[in-house]
């Protein structure tokens, strides 16, 4: 029986992606070596584009922290939604399966302090149809699932 490998893109090692990317996965890998091979890549270590097919087919399942990362300059930026679409296309024509996490509502209110700047770059609305277009997402609790499931119906919580 030949592993599960799954690509992990968390935003970074600390914080949200820490605990929803990076810990998970290595317990995965910990708990179940036989089964699963995991490779976690972040900005420093990204090294390969989303046109790099070979590289992507080595992977069944990529995981990711809201919208897909791409390397600009040096610097990770997430995917723009009309990329977006092409990115995953690409993915689901290679037969991977997407799992996008989310833990926050994508909807913030106005006392946010970066509600400007998420209003100004329409991630709300790049966050629901990433949800729509992925094969799978997790997220914290029943009450959010919830949500989640009135724009994609697979989802799982991961406390």
């Amino acid at each position: 029986m030949s592993k599960i490998k799954v690509l992990v893109l968390p935003s970074d090692r600390t914080g949200v992606s820490k605990f929803r990317s990076v810990e998970p996965h290595m317990k995965l890998q910990e708990l179940y070596n036989e089964e699963f091979h995991v490779d976690i890549v972040t900005a420093g270590t990204m090294d390969f584009s989303w046109d790099d097919s070979s590289y992507l087919k080595k992977y069944d399942i990529i995981h990711f922290h809201r919208t897909l990362p791409k390397v600009i300059n040096g610097q990770l930026r997430h995917v723009y939604l009309d990329e977006m679409y092409d990115v995953l296309n690409k993915i689901h024509a290679l037969g991977i399966i997407t799992i996008m996490d989310l833990d926050d509502y994508w909807e913030p209110s106005k006392e946010h302090p970066a509600y400007q700047m998420i209003i100004n770059d329409k991630l709300p609305q790049k966050i629901k149809e990433n949800i729509k277009k992925v094969n799978y997402v997790t997220t914290t609790t029943p009450i959010f699932a919830k949500e989640i499931s009135k724009l994609n119906n697979k989802v799982l919580v991961l406390p």
